[in-house]
């Protein structure tokens, strides 16, 4: 008979309860052997009898930082059945283990004045295959079995490949993260639980919010089932944890993307587009497109994504009208807009051109990109730079480059178009100045 004394203080770990305990125990049991060889159960006399038929505990487990447990293993920090049993022992239960030849089980002690865990042990021809452990006394508490997810699992809505799972959120616990089956955190934004393939915390209950955004990520970029997807993009409309899977700039894999383009449409609708700015948002939406907002469309790169399925208010209302660019009257614009419209018609009109060529300067939504563009006789500026996103400096300079072109038909990036830019300009200034003379004289 043997006893490792353990220099661990039996408050230690104070918030850990009855669901750790059994968090540790199941977890050690299913990376030993899986879920075949898995058992739990209370018996008629309220002991706990948790077994797995394939791993065995060797008494050098026991020690602190010793651990079979790999990389990507529900137990790879070696601590939790050490943890486990300090955890029963302040709760006044005890743990008879056998395995591989031995009889194991904890105990208090003290080290100084502190009480501490004790690990007994002695060898005994066990009849266990594997490990056994029974803990008497359990009785009606909890097995807290709805927190572990195993194969065939109702909760189960789909599974993928070395990636994990999207598990329907549980009555009691709701939407939560899980690591390889086993509970870690709630996560009350999302529309459904994930169990994912990737570590846990020292501590047992924190997870990496980058490793579950890839995680999240990982799953849906494979998943094409249109029920699932349909629910997937109304969380993201709703703006749940959903909305930040961070999907690349070309989106899921190419062999599930017609079923999530499908999923958007059934979600968004057939005429669905994303908004780009409120005022091309209200003209799309005028000329019949379902504009989603984009704090409904998800973090930045499902936003692009959902762009690129589902197209913009921009495209909408370019396509409308067959490419051509939308015309504000004066009437339809904010006082500011109508004076500096008004005030490039005087420009025009001083640059050589005539009353009806001065007219046709316009207000226009144009691409987010263009502060003007020359159509033809009509010079339309862009609705976006009239509202305050250029100045009116930069108005008019991008008037004097459309107006030459109007006028003299010169190319964009050339010598000839820059002099024809600064000859328009020096004939206004020309005629400011000469009214200016006049009315010195």
């Amino acid at each position: 008979m043997g006893k490792i004394r353990y220099p661990l203080k039996l408050d230690y770990v104070p918030d850990w309860g009855e669901w750790e305990v059994l968090r540790e125990l199941v977890s050690n049991a299913l990376d030993a052997g899986g879920e075949e060889s898995l058992s739990i159960e209370v018996d008629a006399k309220g002991t706990l009898v948790i077994t797995n038929t394939m791993g065995e505990i060797e008494l050098d487990h026991l020690l602190i930082g010793a651990h079979d447990g790999a990389e990507g293993t529900r137990g790879q920090h070696g601590e939790g059945l050490k943890l486990a049993l300090l955890v029963l022992t302040r709760m006044r239960l005890t743990a008879h283990i056998r395995t591989n030849g031995l009889h194991l089980w904890n105990s208090r002690g003290r080290i100084a004045k502190s009480q501490v865990l004790v690990i007994n042990w002695q060898e005994t021809e066990s009849p266990v295959v594997g490990t056994e452990i029974r803990i008497e006394g359990w009785g009606k508490r909890s097995l807290y079995l709805r927190r572990f997810v195993l194969s065939g699992d109702p909760r189960i809505l789909t599974s993928v490949d070395k990636r994990g799972l999207v598990i329907e959120p549980d009555a009691e616990d709701g939407p939560s993260i899980y690591s390889q089956g086993v509970w870690v955190e709630p996560r009350e934004d999302a529309e459904f639980s994930y169990s994912l393939k990737i570590n846990v915390g020292r501590d047992r209950k924190t997870m990496s919010s980058v490793d579950i955004q890839n995680g999240m990520t990982s799953l849906w970029n494979a998943i094409s089932n249109p029920v699932l997807l349909e629910r997937f993009y109304r969380a993201v409309e709703a703006e749940k944890a959903e909305g930040q899977v961070r999907f690349s700039y070309r989106g899921p894999a190419a062999r599930v993307q017609k079923a999530h383009v499908a999923a958007l449409q059934a979600v968004y609708g057939a005429k669905a587009v994303v908004q780009t700015n409120p005022e091309m948002g209200r003209e799309a939406n005028y000329r019949g497109a379902a504009v989603i907002p984009q704090h409904q469309a998800g973090g930045y790169q499902m936003r692009t994504f959902i762009m690129k399925a589902l197209g913009t208010d921009e495209q909408y209302v370019l396509d409308q009208q067959a490419q051509r660019h939308v015309k504000k009257s004066l009437s339809e614009l904010e006082k500011p807009q109508r004076m500096t419209i008004r005030l490039l018609r005087k420009l025009a009109k001083r640059a050589g051109g005539t009353s009806f060529a001065a007219k046709r300067i316009y207000a226009a939504l144009l691409p987010t990109h263009c502060a003007a563009r020359r159509h033809g006789d009509d010079i339309m500026i862009g609705l976006k730079g009239l509202q305050g996103w250029y100045d009116e400096a930069d108005i008019i300079a991008s008037y004097l480059h459309e107006e030459a072109h109007r006028q003299y038909n010169t190319a964009d990036d050339t010598a000839d178009h820059a002099s024809k830019i600064a000859r328009i300009a020096g004939r206004i200034i020309l005629s400011y100045c000469r009214r200016e003379v006049v009315h010195y004289r």
